[in-house]
């Protein structure tokens, strides 16, 4: 009873980003972020006959039974990851092969009881235009790694620049597992501020504790999902429930609302 009780508030309550003091540029999530965002959450392929349809909400979280009624005991892929923000940057992928799994023969995939994009074997999205973000700005996730990969959780659509790329799995478990192999201290919650090209100067924050290291990027035009490219280069395997994009470096108090809302929903403790 408690459980259901905590859902439903949690499925009504106001959404974290009106909670905050900036606005983002870009939101991909699979619960709704904003109050006045009144599109689907995900546009969604069925393995079984090929056929699409759009998702949209119940409350403020993906309508899950109406995409498990869709899909039926196949595979469901991700075609279009609806932007959330005011700007209409949705996330795309036309090629069959290439699209993100949402359900696994007829089993919602998830992270800690939540819906989650899941991409192995090269599957990713993009966004073609963004215009040019340039620093400071901040990157927010909610992730999982689904075992080896050290590819790119977001890059730029074209892939320049990949030297000091957006988010490398590498780089995250190197700084919070001590490694750079794969950790079950995942799933996490990281966000990235970049305020300089220079990647060790760059804040990143695991699970709400502040530590520095090469995560950095001095802008970007376009995004690749789960992948290094548009051609899906340096895949990365693991799964992605939300990502959000500021042009700004969050103040702490955004962040800890941010990331603490975070935790909460998905069941990941935060400082």
């Amino acid at each position: 009873m408690r459980s259901a009780i905590r859902n439903i508030i949690l499925s009504t309550r106001r959404p974290i980003l009106d909670r905050l003091s900036v606005s983002p540029v870009a939101v991909y999530s699979l619960r709704r972020m904003r109050a006045a965002y009144a599109g689907f959450c995900i546009r969604v392929r069925r393995s079984s006959d090929n056929t699409e349809r759009n998702i949209g909400f119940v409350g403020n979280v993906i309508d899950t039974v109406d995409l498990l009624a869709f899909v039926g005991a196949g595979d469901g892929f991700v075609v279009r990851k609806h932007d959330h923000s005011v700007n209409g940057f949705d996330a795309t992928q036309a090629t069959a092969a290439n699209q993100p799994r949402i359900v696994s023969a007829g089993v919602l995939d998830v992270q800690n009881g939540k819906a989650s994009l899941v991409s192995t074997g090269g599957r990713h999205l993009g966004v073609t235009s963004w215009g040019t973000v340039s620093q400071p700005f901040t990157r927010c996730y909610v992730i999982t790694d689904n075992g080896g990969s050290t590819g790119h959780l977001v890059n730029s659509f074209s892939g320049t620049p990949n030297t000091a790329d957006f988010v490398q799995l590498a780089n995250i478990i190197a700084l919070f597992a001590g490694s750079t192999s794969p950790s079950t201290s995942l799933p996490l919650i990281p966000t990235v501020f970049v305020n300089t090209f220079n990647a060790a100067a760059s804040s990143i924050s695991k699970n709400g504790v502040l530590t520095t290291g090469n995560s950095g990027a001095n802008a970007f035009a376009g995004i690749s999902l789960f992948a290094q490219n548009s051609s899906g280069a340096t895949p990365w395997n693991g799964s992605m429930a939300e990502f959000i994009a500021f042009t700004s470096a969050l103040s702490t108090a955004d962040r800890q609302l941010l990331e603490r809302d975070q935790g909460t929903y998905y069941g990941i403790t935060v400082a």
